[in-house]
This record gives structure tokens, C-alpha cells and sequence, in this order.
């Protein structure tokens, strides 16, 4: 059974949390096909990511908090207790685990920096 990790999470993480409000994960056009993470659902991410996992053969941390899934087969992800602004790893069938060299708040703008020239490629 999953350990609340609200109380836990990284500050950064809670900021992003607050940020969206109600619509956590429900992101609309930002991040099509990727589904946020909302500590108070019943079944976390962390759930579907440790058995997505596992369906490879690999097992993510016990301290792991999955973050974003993009269709079932990926996801990212950082370790409860690893900072305010902890680094993120990320999970694909192909390459497994590796380290994204980069915190929660770094891939964050990443993103968004990728939504924004994606949006405006396709003259949105």
C-alpha cells in the first residue's frame, strides 16, 4: 500500500501543485498524452509506474514519487527526501532508468519551453 506522501513532497513539486490548482492533472493541452500525478488520488502514478516497471524487469526506488506518465510506457519521476528541488529520473521501456541531470523545477521549464515552440510551430 502507498505511504501518503503529501506531507512529503518537495517544495518545488508542492509549488507546481498550487500553480495549476484544481486542474492537477488535467493539463489540457500542456503535456498532451501525459497524465500529472495528484497525491490525493487513491492510485498514485507511483503505482502504475512501479508496474510498468516491473513488467521490464526493473524496480524504481521504494522512495520514488512518479510524477507524469506519457501514455502508459514512460514516465518521470524523483525520490521523496531528496531536497526541495530534488533531480528527476526518468523511466522508458528501451532505456530503463537514467538520470535526467536536471531538478523538478529545471525539467519543468523544460517543458514548458518545449510546449510554447511545439504551440508556436504549429501556429498555435
Amino acid at each position: 500500500m502507498e505511504r501518503n506522501v503529501e506531507r512529503d513532497l518537495p517544495a518545488a513539486f508542492a509549488a507546481f501543485l498550487r500553480a495549476l490548482g484544481a486542474d492537477a492533472g488535467r493539463s489540457g493541452r500542456f503535456l498532451c498524452g501525459t497524465d500529472l500525478a495528484r497525491p490525493e488520488c487513491r492510485r498514485p502514478l507511483t503505482s502504475d509506474g512501479r508496474d510498468v516497471a516491473l513488467e521490464s524487469g526493473v524496480s524504481i526506488p521504494d522512495t520514488a514519487f512518479v510524477f507524469a506518465m506519457h501514455q502508459g510506457c514512460a514516465f518521470v519521476f524523483f525520490r521523496l527526501g531528496e531536497g526541495d528541488d530534488p533531480p528527476v529520473y526518468l523511466f522508458e521501456e528501451v532505456e530503463q532508468i537514467k538520470a535526467l541531470e536536471m531538478s523538478f523545477s529545471a525539467w519543468f521549464s523544460r517543458a514548458a519551453d518545449d510546449e510554447i515552440r511545439l504551440t508556436r510551430e504549429q501556429g498555435g
